[in-house]
């Protein structure tokens, strides 16, 4: 060992905060991707979006002018709104007013109806508290001592608000468990079955279960009376507040990034909710040269930030159009014939069609959704493993589709397990292992063959 300077040649990636930049902006969504340049348009103000050409010159104003008004009453003469003798405006088949409306969370929903029981004192403020503790599900999460602690009453007025809050719409709602939320809505609906309230009270764990002869050995019923029982318990709301808009959460709208359409056996690739044109502000590109040095300083650094950043957004929707079109070409099947078609594809493949890295189509792809002509579907549905059978490899997502039909057209009283669906898809060429078949069944949320089975 010794001491020395040694001159070494290595090389390494530098993440660059453009990198990082560029990187964040290709696996943004649309929408997403909207927001970001909209705040980029107030930051930075050499960013301009494009905007319509400006007004055309006085010589030639009146012509635009007649063109427009001509243009507006061709509009007119097809809109379905207007007659076309008189102009006057007919009935929408779909008015806005059906269209946008507003939809009151739960808590908004109680209170309306509060309001209309209790005017005021302390009855409504004890009414409002208690709906202000139900949770999203609709249940209370305290308890009326708790609650006339805190509002220092008593609790036999909380008690006696809480069964007014009961008695409200949703059903069930106010409850404080899951039994007392079931058996609140069987009183409402006035059924006189005893077995379906001994059931709720001491043997849902064995509902679930779907151990019907246990309940029935206990009970001292018939197995009959008991399926019964469970198709009424079935009926009922276990969850009534899920129903009504949670304030925290937001909608769970989804666009579509990109739409393929089939047209004349050749895809058409549409990327769309775009945002507008970025440029430069031509004044800000002027006063560079004639402003001081700290100002072009400045704007040389903001010139630079946006410059980068409209770079980033072609290369970004450069790269989706290209990750679609090899998905188009290597999943063609599935574009033209439907999801039952849909063939194993792996990230490196779409890489090496495109020319990119495989990490540079997960971040194309990431939170993105495409419009096919068999419906909305997210970009992460073409990629899936294979599984060997007798037509060569087919996707997991067949299979599952495969499993939830063979489910779906099941003898109920002899449900299919999990062992006699490998058998099934092995007589129709497809191997697969029992714990495979349990794992699918499970992400398709459906039930084992004991708690499917019905009388």
């Amino acid at each position: 060992m010794d001491m020395g300077v040694r001159l070494e040649l290595s090389q390494k990636l530098i993440m660059t905060p453009e990198l990082r930049q560029a990187l964040s902006i290709l696996q943004l969504p649309a929408l997403e991707l909207s927001a970001v340049i909209e705040q980029e348009l107030v930051d930075n103000p050499v960013l301009d979006a494009e905007c319509p050409s400006e007004l055309p010159d006085n010589a030639d104003l009146a012509d635009s002018w007649s063109e427009r008004m001509h243009s507006l009453v061709e509009y007119l003469r097809e809109d379905n709104n207007y007659n076309a003798v008189g102009g006057e405006p007919v009935a929408r088949e779909y008015p806005l007013e059906r269209t946008v409306h507003f939809t009151a969370s739960l808590a908004q929903y109680l209170e309306l109806q509060l309001d209309l029981i209790v005017k005021s004192g302390l009855r409504h403020s004890v009414g409002q508290y208690i709906i202000g503790c139900l949770n999203d599900h609709g249940y209370l999460t305290q308890s009326t001592a708790e609650i006339a602690k805190k509002l220092n009453t008593t609790p036999a007025l909380v008690e006696d608000v809480l069964a007014d809050i009961q008695s409200f719409d949703p059903a069930g709602v106010g409850a404080r468990s899951l039994k007392e939320c079931l058996t609140i809505q069987l009183q409402r609906r006035e059924l006189a079955q005893p077995e379906v309230f001994a059931i709720i009270n001491g043997y849902l764990d064995e509902v679930a279960e779907a151990r019907y002869h246990f309940i029935a050995d206990q009970l001292q019923i018939s197995l009959h009376t008991v399926h019964e029982a469970v198709k009424v318990i079935r009926t009922l709301n276990p969850k009534p507040g899920l129903n009504f808009v949670s304030p925290n959460q937001p909608s769970g709208y989804i666009a579509a990034d990109v739409t393929v359409k089939l047209v004349d056996n050749d895809f058409i690739i549409l990327l769309e909710n775009q945002p507008p044109q970025l440029t430069l502000n031509k004044f800000y590109l002027r006063m560079i040269a004639h402003g001081e040095a700290e100002t072009r300083k400045y704007l040389q650094a903001k010139i630079h930030a946006a410059e980068w950043l409209i770079k980033s957004i072609d290369q970004r929707n450069r790269t989706l159009y290209k990750v679609t079109e090899a998905i188009t070409k290597l999943q063609r099947d599935f574009f033209v014939r439907g999801i039952r078609w849909l063939q194993p594809l792996t990230l490196k493949e779409v890489a090496d069609y495109v020319g990119i890295h495989e990490s540079t189509v997960s971040r194309a792809i990431a939170n993105k959704y495409v419009n096919t002509p068999f419906g909305l579907f997210s970009f992460k549905t073409f990629f899936s493993a294979g599984i060997s059978s007798s037509q060569g490899f087919i996707s997991s997502i067949q299979i599952k589709q495969r499993i939830k039909k063979l489910v779906e057209t099941e003898d109920v009283a002899q449900p299919l397990s999990d062992q006699k669906i490998v058998e099934v898809l092995k007589n129709e060429g497809i191997v697969v292992a029992r714990r495979t078949v349990a794992k699918y069944r499970e992400e398709l949320g459906i039930l084992s063959a004991k708690k499917r089975k019905r009388i």
